[in-house]
């Protein structure tokens, strides 16, 4: 059916977005590395930090979409089991 075409396809989007997120978060390992191995308050410290702070916030970011993607999902396959039983309109 349709719902779970489309609840399928928010949940490849939230594994896609996991995916993303994982990869962001490495990034920002291997920055916060980096930045230990300067002295702290030295430019190249301040700019590893800075690195790790993007990438942290981007792993966030798209941790949340990954979130959000998989409720939605969640939301079109209650949709279809309420359906499917008899009680949704």
């Amino acid at each position: 059916m349709v719902f779970n075409r489309d609840a399928d396809y928010y949940e490849k989007q939230a594994q896609k977005y996991e995916k993303q997120a994982n990869e962001s978060f490495k990034k920002a390992e291997a920055y916060d590395k980096k930045a230990q191995n300067h002295v702290q308050g030295t430019s190249e410290s301040v700019k590893y930090t800075s690195k790790y702070r993007k990438a942290m916030e981007e792993g966030t970011d798209k941790e949340n979409k990954a979130n959000q993607a998989r409720r939605k999902a969640e939301e079109i396959r209650g949709k279809e089991n309420e359906r499917s039983s008899g009680r949704g309109k």
